[in-house]
């Protein structure tokens, strides 16, 4: 992820359709800010995203970003989900994603994943979606727009989704 000016993004799949009630939480390195998940599930003020219920859609996507240039290196990305499992045991799963922070003039050798921008292109044309939840509507703002305001021409230059 480029050090500065750096977007990524974060595909977290439940495999196991047997799960419910999943809580997943994100621990994020120093310098790493995140978007609320793009796929439009319920959030706290913390962060943790709900996935309440037998499970109907078993994905989430986060945008990932820099405001402020970081030291190049890596760190990491804690993911922790909290879940019901088949026979309504509780149960716990961890992951970490090793993130490298590179320079500007590195940008080209960072490795795209096919089936994440797969998941986020799609997003870009996306406007608005019901909810059921009566008459409430929520807005999913496509990545690169709205909450952060512009993109940079450094952002441009590497998204995969403009």
């Amino acid at each position: 992820m480029e050090n500065e000016e750096g977007l990524n993004h974060l595909w977290v799949e439940i495999m196991d359709s047997a799960v419910c009630d999943v809580r997943i939480h994100i621990d994020l390195p120093e310098g790493l800010l995140r978007l609320p998940n793009l796929t439009g599930h319920e959030e706290s003020d913390s962060g943790t995203i709900f996935l309440d219920g037998p499970l109907k859609e078993r994905d989430v996507l986060v945008e990932f970003f820099t405001e402020e240039a970081v030291t190049p290196g890596r760190c990491e990305i804690i993911v922790v989900m909290d879940y019901r499992d088949a026979h309504n045991r509780e149960q716990s799963m961890i992951r970490t994603v090793v993130l490298e922070w590179v320079e500007e003039t590195q940008w080209e050798e960072i490795v795209i994943n096919d089936d994440v921008a797969g998941r986020v292109k799609p997003m870009r044309s996306m406007s608005l979606q019901r909810k059921d939840h009566g008459d409430e509507w929520i807005v999913l703002v496509p990545p690169g727009t709205g909450m952060r305001g512009e993109m940079s021409e450094l952002e441009k230059k590497y998204r995969i989704d403009y």
